[in-house]
């Protein structure tokens, strides 16, 4: 079996989910819960807990249960068993450490403050609690494997809306950069631009979206660093001054790189997933709608551009004698934060380009697409039948010939 399928914690089954906080694969609850994946597991449990309590709209029946079992915990643990040298608060009742909590109307901090109220020991008691009924269970499975949902994927025709249709819940789209009109004046007019620009577009579009994806949409906030690097090293446009010659060869550059990146950082992706990143960049150039074709890839460029803006200001910070090669990377992220200004007024410029190239995207994404299914099929058969060797016929000839 190939060490990369193989779960990180116990390096013997394979792997079959992936933690949203770190991005390791585990293969069963035993191996989340691991001492090796402890400190992330602790927190995510404490975050399953807050945010779901905030985003459920519970009934009053609900709010009981959940006060009934905070009571059962406590019931569990009588209060003569806790050691003589804790603090007098963990002797209160639940009910003088609820005092002042509006659990009708909890508000974001009051859920954080309701789980710290709650001693160390009912903290334990509630997560062997939740682990154990089949009702926290469920929610607990739907929020931890819950993937994230990308802000590209929301489209409508901007022509016909369906009346009594239910409202979905829209992300929040990234800011775009309010001065790409300057942008346009001084980057573009004048200028004779190469009519492969919209290739190494697709270049950059995609190590964005394959990274975003990949750290399950915390990529640009909470891993900067680590985004802006992978997507430096992904994407020849952005690390180099490479032009490629169509949109095909330029996707395929960075999906190599990427899939290298990933492995670097042991971090497995498969065949479904690199080729699910191609269907990304195409929803990216549709747009949100027809009027608004240019506004996904703005969003898109804007965000890299804010990162990657935000990881330079980092490294001018850090001394020069303290890291030797600090210079050349401030000079390659400087350089990356330039060429995004320029695909940025290219794109607002020439959005009429960017239809035909989602086209382009959308038909060699169903290529390789069917490519994978069909070695997907392949490889299940052989699975299936054995691989069958045909027998070499004997020969009536002698291996060993005496020469005269």
């Amino acid at each position: 079996m190939d060490m990369l399928s193989l779960c990180f914690v116990c390096k013997k089954q394979k792997h079959r989910y992936t933690c949203p906080r770190c991005n390791i694969q585990y293969c069963s609850v035993d191996c989340y819960k691991h001492e090796k994946h402890a400190s992330c597991s602790e927190l995510f449990y404490r975050d399953c807990f807050v945010h779901e309590l905030k985003a459920r709209q519970v009934s009053d029946e609900e709010k009981q249960q959940v006060i009934a079992m905070m009571k059962k915990v406590e019931e569990q643990i009588p209060f003569e068993e806790y050691s003589q040298d804790e603090s007098d608060d963990e002797f209160r009742s639940l009910e003088e450490r609820l005092e002042g909590l509006d659990l009708e109307n909890m508000k974001e901090e009051e859920l954080d403050e309701l789980w710290n109220r709650l001693t160390l020991e009912e903290q334990e008691d509630f997560k062997k609690f939740a682990s154990s009924n089949p009702e926290f269970g469920m929610i607990r499975e739907s929020f931890v494997h819950r993937p994230w949902e990308p802000w590209w994927m929301q489209h409508s025709s901007g022509l016909i809306a369906e009346m009594g249709a239910e409202e979905k819940d829209v992300p929040e789209l990234p800011r775009i950069l309010s001065n790409i009109s300057a942008l346009r004046s001084s980057l573009i007019s004048g200028k004779t631009l190469s009519p492969l620009l919209p290739f190494n577009l697709v270049n950059v579009l995609f190590a964005y979206v394959f990274f975003q994806r990949l750290y399950n949409g915390s990529g640009a906030s909470d891993l900067v660093e680590d985004f802006c690097e992978s997507c430096l090293r992904s994407s020849d446009v952005l690390k180099e001054n490479k032009t490629f010659s169509c949109a095909e060869e330029s996707a395929c550059s960075c999906m190599q790189r990427c899939v290298d990146v990933a492995t670097a950082q042991e971090l497995y992706v498969d065949n479904d997933f690199v080729t699910a990143c191609l269907q990304d960049v195409s929803h990216l150039l549709v747009g949100p709608n027809p009027d608004s074709v240019d506004r996904y890839v703005c969003c898109a460029l804007s965000e890299l551009h804010t990162v990657f803006t935000e990881y330079h200001k980092n490294l001018k910070a850090i001394p020069s004698k303290a890291e030797p090669n600090i210079k050349n990377k401030r000079k390659s992220i400087f350089s990356a934060v330039k060429k995004l200004e320029f695909l940025l007024a290219w794109t607002s410029t020439y959005k009429e380009h960017l239809a035909l190239l989602s086209v382009e995207i959308s038909e060699i994404y169903k290529k390789r697409k069917c490519s994978d299914e069909t070695h997907e099929q392949i490889q299940k058969e052989i699975e299936k039948e054995g691989v069958r060797v045909k027998p070499t016929e004997k020969s009536s000839k002698p291996l060993i010939v005496e020469l005269n």
